[in-house]
């Protein structure tokens, strides 16, 4: 998953926190010239958005477990709410 994906990048490739959150938004983002409408947070950008109690710069492993998050929403839909998936469009199958 991307959590896990994002963990690696600090553990295995050496990055801070921040460098693979960013990796993971704006920089992959940018890599694929879509970041004048995603990879960041502002008005008039496609936003998905992962709520937490906890700080994944502190601790980049809140990111592979979903109770670490209050919600998910991605493309305007909450996915995960306290922890539980809570949608999937009739296309997409839930994962395994």
């Amino acid at each position: 998953n991307s959590g896990t994906e994002v963990m690696l990048m600090v553990k295995d490739v050496g990055m801070t926190p921040t460098q693979a959150l960013q990796a993971a938004t704006i920089e992959g983002a940018k890599a694929i010239w879509m970041d004048k409408k995603i990879g960041s947070i502002e008005q008039g950008k496609l936003a998905d958005i992962i709520i937490s109690d906890k700080n994944p710069v502190e601790d980049i492993t809140v990111l592979q477990n979903l109770n670490n998050f209050s919600h998910i929403i991605k493309d305007g839909k909450v996915m995960v709410e306290k922890g539980i998936l809570t949608y999937f469009s009739p296309i997409e199958k839930p994962p395994l």
